[in-house]
């Protein structure tokens, strides 16, 4: 199993445990939803475009750098890592893995650190 993989298990775990949201007792809107209709290709490119942008905010170390106040802000990072493997889990994006996986190393770092995001000291 790759870190992606790993990653979106994870998550998958977490909203599986959560029965408000699975057991319809949460609603969001006001008035009855209807989809939009948009086919998952569409948000797939929207997804892999941001992606392309995000390696470009990436430091050495793996973590997604906020181009404004220049260090690691929120996160930026696992949404980074979320994201790019949704889109190699759908065969496209082939060649972020490696963005990926350093945002996956940055990540399990910081937790086995027990550091919150913004206090890391990390700059671009």
């Amino acid at each position: 199993m790759t870190i992606s993989q790993t990653i979106i298990a994870g998550v998958a775990a977490l909203l599986a445990a959560s029965s408000c949201v699975l057991g319809g007792e949460y609603h969001l809107t006001a008035r009855p939803w209807k989809p939009l209709g948009t086919p998952p290709s569409r948000s797939l490119d929207v997804i892999e475009g941001e992606c392309r942008f995000t390696t470009r905010l990436q430091n050495s170390a793996g973590a997604i750098i906020d181009p404004f106040i220049h260090r690691e802000h929120q996160y930026a990072t696992p949404y980074f890592a979320y994201a790019a493997g949704t889109l190699v889990d759908a065969g496209r994006a082939k060649d972020l893995p490696p963005s990926d996986q350093g945002c996956a190393r940055w990540i399990s770092t910081v937790l086995t650190c027990r550091r919150r995001s913004g206090t890391r000291g990390v700059s671009g």
